[in-house]
């Protein structure tokens, strides 16, 4: 009889867990990327395949029992209920497919939540003791690994080559806030081991650890070296030994000293300016420096105004997240939903959020991550088992126990104002196990009865639960591994100026079904819309062929993610796009074009940019009063904005309210719309004064359309030259034009003239105009 049930498979399953601690090296593009998804796939199937193997030697070797001996232990009981939670949550979700299978984007989903739930016991159950230190040594150099090629990105080495090039150290994982929080949590493991091993061996772990601490200062994550300011102190000043004293003192002269040098620089902004210009640390520094600075002029010392004068845009996230939760306070919007909760309880007067911040799939803290999108019974349940690991640490204390303390005191505080990916879930999970294994006793291992021939019910069921690992393997991680290294292929195609072969290439990938099938529509959509903007420019009928593909790809996406903002918002877009160059839109157009804006304002009340675009469709539908109170709600929400003005002038013109429209067009040029050489924006104007022009209106308004669009053709006319060094003959033509119109035929005299010179192949119709005159 084996030793347990595991020894038979223990070196496939010991191989597998270092190739899971090797995944956040791991970026092969194009099949890997984003970062987080490559290293997710690779995870997916070698879990799936741990928990067959898993399954087939519990009932092979009769081991039920092992179930209830985990059930008796508290962190796994939390980990147990937690799993529950989200699936709960994702069944209850406003959108249950994406909160299960999440995007590539962000590799989130509650399908890998509850993976990294199933590898912390696996790996509690299956890893002994000699192998737990190995796994960490193998850890520590993959994070020194990626630390090296953090350095190298900044210095500019193989830029491009290893990782793309990035003006912050992102390493291999995306971002450098992700970069940071991993960094983080394996340099307090690397201490105390380096602390607790003596010989060589000591100051490679020490030498990492100082590696990993300047790899976060590198990134320059404000979050991750608050947290690691945090947990350091906690280290020293709660260091499990009598002889610690002079590391307490040690620890309190670090952080006085740090004050005092903030304080100093404070006074010396040459000294500052002069860091900030360093190749390697300058732009961390001044990340830092950013924030710290604020503090100094706070005259009220409360939590709130520091936390604001420091993550300004996140706590305005958090005062949204405090009104979502409101509404769904037991099991949330769904995993990977907290854009439908920011989107509806948007405010742009929010601190942080006037600088263009407007789309936020993360609320930046994990309180209000999770709790916003699994429920408060969720976040409970997640802070129970951060006390309950911390409590059993604390039993029979030792330098490794402690060294986990700080590592996920580390976590917590660095997530107070960041969000997690696939590698620090992983490492967190990976500690989450390794803390079962050092304060809790394993299930035992020896099978309960001699293995007999397997009954032909139990090999027909693992026959059947092998298809449908099978199944899932293909569907769930291999094909759309595949539709997203095609999405990849044809971004590159499109970065190379290829774009009708990005375009076909999406085209063939939209043949193919898969579980990410929304995020395929919204790279196409995106794809589009990008090489629409690559020179030579498409012309006016490609243009509206494309823009009637990503239509109909935004259409199919709503019925996939129906609470999806942007894609209403986008479909409205393009429906005032197709009445413009229609000459009789049809009443299904229409009747479209006021459902996307709807469904779009009523996703987000508050957003002044889709309540303008709203205002356009009732301008383009010739419904002034509608167009001029949505107008005035554009102005409400953000009456900054000139284009809301603009658009509440039109809708005054149509009314035939001049003089309160004249007032509206004053105080757009005011607050600067037009801008002073935005030729796009004049250009709309002048087709919308144009459109009322042909019209039957009066005397009067067709006199102050003449004036406004004189305005508006001098200014294209100057702008127009600023830009493009020479002169426009259509703008001087039709100024020509409108001269005319209003009896001043001198000046219209002079602007065909100039138009003549401009544009002597039209010398036939031009001097027939100035006969005319």
């Amino acid at each position: 009889m084996p030793e347990n049930i595991f020894e038979k498979d223990y070196k496939i399953y010991l191989v597998c867990f270092f190739i899971i601690a090797a995944l956040p090296f791991i970026n092969f593009q194009p099949w890997l990327s984003p970062p987080a998804w490559g290293k997710s796939i690779i995870f997916k199937i070698i879990i799936s395949f741990f928990i067959y193997l898993f399954l087939y030697r519990v009932v092979s070797e009769k081991k039920y029992s092992i179930f209830k001996e985990l059930i008796k232990n508290k962190l796994v009981l939390l980990l147990f209920a937690l799993f529950l939670l989200y699936i709960v949550a994702t069944i209850f979700s406003l959108n249950p497919h994406f909160s299960f299978w999440g995007s590539p984007l962000r590799s989130g989903g509650s399908l890998n939540y509850i993976l990294y739930i199933i590898f912390a016991i696996l790996a509690f159950l299956i890893i002994k003791k000699h192998d737990w230190q190995k796994l960490w040594d193998f850890s520590f150099l993959i994070g020194v690994l990626i630390t090296f090629v953090s350095v190298a990105q900044k210095l500019r080495i193989f830029s491009g080559f290893i990782i793309p090039r990035s003006d912050r150290a992102i390493g291999t994982m995306g971002g450098a806030p992700f970069l940071a929080l991993y960094l983080c949590l394996l340099a307090f493991m690397a201490l105390s081991f380096g602390i607790k091993t003596s010989g060589k061996k000591r100051y490679l772990y020490l030498t990492s650890s100082a590696f990993f601490v300047f790899g976060v200062v590198l990134s320059g994550s404000r979050g991750a070296i608050l947290a690691l300011i945090t947990s350091f102190a906690f280290y020293a000043l709660f260091y499990p030994s009598k002889k610690a004293r002079k590391l307490k003192i040690a620890c309190i002269g670090l952080i006085l000293l740090l004050m005092l040098n903030f304080l100093f620089l404070n006074s010396q902004p040459d000294i500052v300016e002069n860091i900030g210009k360093n190749k390697v640390l300058g732009n961390a520094f001044l990340r830092v420096w950013s924030s710290v600075e604020p503090v100094f002029n706070i005259e009220d010392f409360s939590l709130y105004e520091i936390s604001s004068s420091i993550f300004k845009d996140r706590v305005s996230a958090w005062i949204i997240s405090v009104k979502a939760l409101k509404q769904r306070p037991v099991f949330g919007f769904g995993p990977e939903n907290f854009s439908i909760a920011f989107d509806k309880y948007y405010d742009i007067s929010l601190p942080g959020f006037e600088q263009g911040i407007e789309w936020w799939d993360r609320a930046h803290n994990f309180i209000f991550d999770i709790s916003v999108t699994a429920g408060i019974p969720t976040l409970i349940v997640f802070l129970l088992l951060f006390t309950v690991l911390f409590y059993k640490l604390q039993k029979n204390k030792t330098i490794i126990k402690h060294g986990l303390q700080a590592t996920f005191i580390a976590y917590l505080i660095n997530n107070l104002f960041n969000f997690d990916v696939f590698s620090t879930y992983l490492l967190l999970f990976f500690s989450i196990g390794y803390t079962l294994y050092l304060t809790s006793e394993k299930p035992s291992m020896q099978p309960e009865q001699p293995e007999k021939e397997a009954s032909p019910f139990r090999s027909l069921a693992f026959t059947l639960l092998f298809v449908l690992l099978l199944s899932f393997i293909w569907l769930g991680v291999l094909k759309p591994l595949w539709v997203n290294r095609e999405i990849n292929v044809a971004m590159s195609y499109l970065e190379q100026g290829k774009k009708e072969l990005a375009i076909k290439k999406m085209e063939n990938v939209l043949t193919k079904n898969s579980v990410i099938r929304n995020y395929t529509l919204l790279q196409y959509v995106e794809i589009i819309n990008i090489s629409m903007n690559i020179p030579p420019k498409p012309t006016p009928e490609t243009r509206l062929m494309l823009t009637q593909k990503a239509a109909n790809a935004l259409k199919e996406s709503i019925t996939l993610r129906p609470y999806y903002t942007r894609s209403w918002w986008a479909l409205n877009i393009y429906s005032n796009y197709f009445m413009g160059v229609q000459k009789n839109p049809s009443e299904e157009l229409k009747k479209e074009a006021v459902q996307f804006c709807e469904k779009a304002q009523k996703l987000s009340p508050q957003h002044w940019k889709i309540i303008k675009d709203c205002t356009t469709t009732y301008l383009t539908l010739e419904n002034y009063e509608k167009a001029k109170e949505t107008a005035q709600q554009c102005i409400d929400i953000n009456e900054k904005e000139g284009i809301c003005w603009t658009r509440k002038g039109m809708a005054n013109i149509g009314l035939g309210e001049l003089e309160e429209a004249d007032e509206d067009i004053k105080t757009a040029k005011e607050k600067n719309y037009p801008e002073k050489y935005d030729i796009s924006q004049r250009s709309q104007l002048v087709g919308f004064y144009n459109s009322v022009l042909k019209k039957e209106i009066s005397k009067e308004t067709k006199e102050f359309l003449y004036g406004q669009l004189i305005t508006l053709y001098e200014d294209l006319i100057n702008a127009y030259q600023k830009i493009y060094k020479k002169a426009n003959a259509q703008y001087h033509a039709s100024l020509a034009f409108i001269y005319k119109e209003m009896g001043e035929y001198e000046k219209a005299r002079e602007q065909a003239e100039i138009a003549l010179d401009l544009a002597p192949d039209q010398k036939e119709s031009i001097e027939n105009f100035l006969k005319d005159l």
